[in-house]
């Protein structure tokens, strides 16, 4: 299917399915935001369902297509009719990863917007709030950084 997404690795004579590309439709794996370091991919993973969107935060080699991670991109519990989206990710090419993810629920009118990162030390919500701004996710060697109304706030991710 020509709307599928693939990832490779240079040399390893493989090519791995990570999901579907733009299209939208139940039971599809929609593919969202990429990030790449080393053979490592990060990416989120939606798929709509019966008044939902969830979205998963996957990493995968992509050498030998080994999954290391495979989490909810919200930490909390949304409420019925829900949406999850990731709004910014960084991986390392360890495989620790970190996100910017936005979700909520039509029935409950609630809106979260948290930082989460999933490292060796396991998954942490760091940050949450409507001050949180996407664009700003860095990953400076281990440092990761974004703001938050404005401030500057960094965590490492190990």
């Amino acid at each position: 299917m020509a709307n599928n997404v693939y990832g490779c690795a240079n040399g390893s004579g493989h090519s791995y399915l990570l999901g579907q590309g733009p299209k939208i439709g139940p039971g599809l794996a929609r593919v969202g935001r990429v990030a790449l370091a080393g053979v490592d991919a990060g990416y989120a993973v939606g798929r709509m369902g019966v008044d939902t969107f969830a979205t998963q935060v996957v990493v995968r080699r992509l050498d030998n297509g080994q999954t290391l991670h495979d989490v909810s991109a919200t930490t909390g519990l949304l409420g019925p009719e829900f949406f999850q989206t990731v709004q910014a990710l960084v991986v390392k090419a360890d495989g620790a990863v970190a996100w910017i993810a936005d979700g909520g629920s039509i029935v409950r009118y609630t809106h979260r917007v948290e930082v989460v990162r999933l490292d060796r030390r396991g998954e942490a919500t760091l940050d949450t709030g409507p001050g949180i701004y996407p664009p700003s996710l860095r990953l400076s060697g281990s440092r990761l950084s974004w703001r938050d109304h404005g401030a500057v706030r960094s965590a490492s991710l190990l």
